[in-house]
């Protein structure tokens, strides 16, 4: 089967044209590693928190991700099938999917330039401090 491309005379993947088409993709590549996660530990015995959270800094996706109806085929049948994946994996109590503000989002320190102050405050909000 050939990719979902905006337009039948593109023939491979191409890159997002919205942050909201991009944030949500994200968030279903998450929801699968996530599920991957639950099905490790749970089979090693353990109980996996649920709803897992994603934490997603985009209203638009966070918008999509929260719908009550799938809205059916459109020309954006590869985000349309994310959405709708999205929106089973929360109905199951799977996931759900929760805004965090740019002050706090910890990705933003693989995915941005960030002055100094910025980038101190996200790298120790990330890393542990050991005295050892």
């Amino acid at each position: 089967m050939p990719p979902a491309t905006a337009h039948p005379a593109i023939t491979d993947f191409h890159p997002s044209r919205s942050s909201a088409e991009s944030e949500l993709y994200a968030a279903s590549t998450c929801a699968d590693g996530v599920l991957a996660l639950g099905y490790m530990i749970e089979e090693c015995g353990f109980q996996f928190p649920k709803p897992a959270v994603i934490l997603v800094d985009n209203m638009a996706a966070i918008c999509f991700s929260r719908q009550s109806q799938f809205a059916g085929r459109s020309k954006m049948k590869h985000i349309d099938c994310r959405q709708h994946w999205i929106s089973v994996l929360r109905d199951s109590k799977l996931i759900e999917c929760v805004h965090v503000s740019t002050e706090f989002n910890l990705a933003d320190l693989f995915t941005k330039p960030l002055d100094m102050p910025r980038f101190v405050k996200l790298r120790d909000a990330m890393m542990a401090w050991c005295p050892h």
